[in-house]
């Protein structure tokens, strides 16, 4: 298994690395380094140190991200996103590949839903028929690993696709709890 060096605390640890891509890193948390979710560390590669956040979530390995990763902005107050983002064509944003099932909640129906993506500017699903408001806001339950999180989102756009409607809603409020769980499983699946 391959090691890794990371600096945290002013101390270096080594730790066997789990998985890995080109941009996250999931590794055993060292025995005494206390990370905390959010925490800033240091990846150290070939004599150079590389700014990273930690993702961790009870029970599981820690997840390394970059510092400045899209995927730390997702739901984030201060995002600077407004209404002229949502209908640009010059703002580029990461987007990250999810495959996992949600129901959504309106006011008089429940349907299940295929989350695709997420960024920075919401959450990406697959529905059957072209059955949302735009605007509108509805509760999106999500399962994350087998652990279901509850959030609200309200319709940003939508296109036909071959086997249904694809929208993209807007996260409007989300538990922090149920941020981070959503932010952990989205690392994990870009390392599958």
């Amino acid at each position: 298994m391959k090691q890794l060096k990371i600096k945290a605390h002013g101390l270096t640890f080594d730790t066997p690395v789990v998985n890995s891509n080109a941009v996250f890193w999931e590794i055993k948390e060292p025995e005494y380094a206390r990370l905390r979710n959010g925490e800033q560390v240091a990846l150290v590669e070939r004599g150079t140190e590389v700014p990273m956040q930690v993702m961790k979530c009870p029970r599981r390995d820690v997840i390394l991200t970059p510092l400045g990763c899209d995927l730390n902005e997702i739901y984030r107050e201060d995002s600077g996103i407004d209404e002229e983002a949502y209908n640009s064509e010059e703002l580029i944003f990461d987007s990250y590949r999810l495959n996992t099932f949600g129901v959504l909640s309106g006011k008089q129906f429940n349907h299940s839903v295929r989350i695709v993506s997420i960024s920075k500017l919401g959450i990406g699903f697959t529905i059957s028929k072209f059955m949302l408001n735009f605007d509108e806001t509805y509760r999106l339950n999500v399962i994350c690993d087998e652990e279901p999180i509850s959030l609200q989102a309200s319709i940003r756009y939508a296109h036909l696709i071959e086997k249904g409607i694809y929208y993209s809603a807007a996260i409007k409020s989300i538990k922090p709890r149920d941020l981070e769980v959503l932010r952990y499983y989205t690392a994990s699946q870009q390392l599958r």
